[in-house]
Parts: structure tokens; C-alpha cells; sequence
């Protein structure tokens, strides 16, 4: 059966972060997507907005002033997505991240660790302006 997602764009003001991002990987970051002009979708809760991973890309569309991000729409509570943490005895849950992408009150950088299947083999163009 084929996984459920939907690729399109959302306009990067509506997008929820749910950690914080380290400066020396958002300057790396940053670099590489300002040359490509391009950037791999990030991967975003349907129902929320919150992002689920990308979080330094998203970043750095802000930063380029790009109104638009390309993302991957899932259905963070179904089967294709699992959270842990990149932290040793940190427990991080689905609820839990979607809190934080709700309220505000982010983690720490690098703290969940998300698995999916959803991938794309190249990145996407960005577009600059309103559209």
C-alpha cells in the first residue's frame, strides 16, 4: 500500500517549528541553499503545520525572504512517520512535538529524531515573492 503524503507549497509564515536551530548548521545550511537556488522539501504535520523535519531549511527560507516552502504533507499520527531523540534517555513523543510546534515553547536543536519514508530525489526550485 503507498504511503499518504502530498507534496506542495505553504506559504512559510504559517509553518510551526517545533525546535531550535544551531547556528553553525544554519549557516551551513543557509550557504548551500542560497547557490542552489533550490531546497529539498520539508516534512510537515497536515493537520498542524508543524514541522517535523527541516527545521534549519525553514530557517533559512526566512532568512532569503522566500514566501513559499516546498513541503511533504503527512499524517504525523499514522504509521510512516516514528519519533525518538538524537538525545541518550531523552524520550520525545508525537504529542509532545506537536505541543511545542503549538505553543511555541521549542526544543533544544537536534532534539527529536524522526524516521519516515518520504523522500525526494532532488530539491526543489525556490520561488521568491508572492505568487
Amino acid at each position: 500500500m503507498k504511503s499518504k503524503m502530498r507534496k506542495t507549497h505553504v506559504k512559510v509564515s504559517l509553518l510551526r517549528p517545533h525546535e531550535r536551530t544551531d547556528s553553525r548548521n544554519l549557516r551551513k545550511i543557509h550557504a548551500e541553499v542560497s547557490k542552489a537556488k533550490a531546497v529539498y522539501p520539508l516534512l510537515v504535520d497536515k493537520k498542524t503545520l508543524v514541522v517535523l523535519d527541516g527545521h534549519h531549511r525553514l530557517a533559512t527560507l526566512q532568512k532569503l525572504k522566500v514566501d513559499k516552502a516546498p513541503v511533504i504533507l503527512v499524517d504525523y499520527f499514522g504509521k510512516d512517520v516514528q519519533v525518538g531523540s538524537w538525545r541518550r534517555g531523552k524520550k520525545v513523543t508525537k504529542e509532545e512535538v506537536i505541543r511545542r510546534g503549538l505553543s511555541g515553547k521549542l526544543f533544544s536543536p537536534k532534539t527529536s529524531r524522526h524516521t519516515h519514508k518520504f523522500r525526494t530525489k532532488k530539491p526543489t526550485r525556490l520561488k521568491y515573492g508572492r505568487k
